[in-house]
This record gives C-alpha cells, sequence and structure tokens, in this order.
C-alpha cells in the first residue's frame, strides 16, 4: 500500500508497504533517497502515522520498527 516517509528536515519520500505488523513494516523505496535513523510515516489507507527507527536497509528496500505499536484496527 502506498505511503509516505517523513524526514526530520520535513522532506517527504512516497514509498510502498511490502510487509505490516503492529511493531515495524518492511518499505519499498528508491535507492537513491538516503533514510535516516529517524523518520515519520504516513500511511494514508489505514489513517496511519507513526514515527520509526530505522532498522536495515538493502537496496530498495528498508525494515523500521514503529515507536509505538499499531493497535488491532491498523493492522487488519
Amino acid at each position: 500500500m502506498p505511503a509516505t516517509v517523513i524526514l526530520p528536515d520535513y522532506g517527504r519520500i512516497p514509498c510502498v508497504v511490502r510487509d505490516l505488523s503492529a511493531t515495524g513494516a518492511k518499505i519499498n523505496l528508491s535507492r537513491r533517497h538516503m533514510l535516516p535513523d529517524r523518520i515519520w510515516i504516513v500511511i494514508p489507507q489505514m489513517d496511519v502515522t507513526r514515527r520509526a527507527k530505522l532498522v536495515w536497509r538493502n537496496g530498495e528496500f528498508a525494515g523500521i520498527a514503529f515507536d509505538r505499536q499499531l493497535d488491532e484496527t491498523n493492522t487488519r
């Protein structure tokens, strides 16, 4: 599902959520975008905005961990 990464300088990077759990997500974004250690992610389709930590990055994929878990209504 489409999403947006919000950077500390308020820059925005479009991305796609490829895998989602209550504690984090695997996102797909262009290799040219550098990600800092801390970001915000906005997933409009689920009405979710979360602060997250970058856990790993491999090419056009990245794994992020949410600061606050999603509740059950957000992960269905």
